[in-house]
């Protein structure tokens, strides 16, 4: 069984397990596959360790509506205590997604860019 069960859905999109922690980011009126989302366990976290659209459906809310999905049900499982994300360096939009999802910046990651958590 995939880490969220086999399917998240949403209003616009919805997250399909791929196998393991890795989920495909698919639209909902029409099937298209927009992007992946890669997550793991560790220390009391679930981890996002990479929400990707890929860039031609970028700008029409897709990563917003995925990041969404993982806030919730991150919020509704028990297992974990932390949602924590990373904002690769220069990457200013990803900064912007996780912080409107109620995430704030703990500290920086190994490749210099930000960490980013909220608790329970």
């Amino acid at each position: 069984m995939s880490l969220l069960g086999e399917r998240l859905a949403g209003p616009r999109v919805c997250l399909e397990a791929a196998g393991g922690a890795e989920y495909r980011v698919v639209r909902v009126v029409d099937r298209v596959e927009l992007g992946r989302v890669a997550l793991e366990e560790a220390d009391g976290a679930l981890v996002v360790r990479a929400l990707c659209i890929d860039e031609a459906h970028r700008g029409y809310g897709a990563g917003s509506g995925a990041a969404a999905l993982l806030r919730e049900a991150w919020a509704a499982d028990g297992r974990w205590r932390v949602l924590r994300a990373y904002a690769p360096q220069g990457a200013g939009l990803a900064v912007y997604y996780w912080m409107r999802m109620g995430l704030r910046p703990v500290g920086t990651g190994l490749e210099g860019g930000l960490v980013l958590e909220r608790g329970k």
